[in-house]
């Protein structure tokens, strides 16, 4: 099997669109909503944040923690907390504004760095469409994913 670095995961805390209170002006005010978290990757009742050119450990007793992202995204799409998803997750509901980045201006900062891989035979025992596919995934999200150089 061949692996090929296909992009980082970068993490963003966001809600529903109709989440039924006021969203937080700040990471303190954290603790005043219900945050759902992943259960994988290292995420703690420990969060860290970076802004301002500082990072920021904020304490937070999570509603719900999920190694399930679909259950996740379900809860947060119906309104019921603050998530921290996968930026590749949330990207296309938040340009569809179903979901609303919180926080803007700090970055989640998680426990450890991810990384997406796609995992394959070697070419050479990797039927020609498969092949094709590949290549056409790792151009097109890397232009999602990574910032156009000029």
């Amino acid at each position: 099997m061949v692996a090929r670095t296909l992009m980082p995961v970068n993490y963003v805390l966001v809600c529903a669109r109709k989440y039924g209170k006021t969203l937080p002006d700040t990471l303190d005010e954290l603790e005043q909503h219900s945050i759902f978290m992943p259960k994988d990757r290292g995420f703690g009742a420990t969060c860290c944040f970076a802004g301002n050119g500082q990072e920021y450990q904020i304490v937070i007793q999570p509603r719900l923690v999920t190694n399930n992202g679909d259950a996740m995204l379900d809860a947060l799409l119906q309104g019921l907390g603050i998530g921290i998803l996968p930026n590749f997750v949330a990207q296309r509901l938040i340009e569809s504004r179903e979901l609303v980045v919180v926080l803007p201006e700090y970055e989640v900062i998680p426990p450890q760095k991810d990384i997406a891989y796609i995992i394959s035979p070697p070419n050479y025992l990797m039927p020609p469409k498969a092949r094709v596919f590949i290549d056409f995934l790792m151009k097109n999200v890397r232009k999602m994913v990574l910032p156009a150089t000029s």
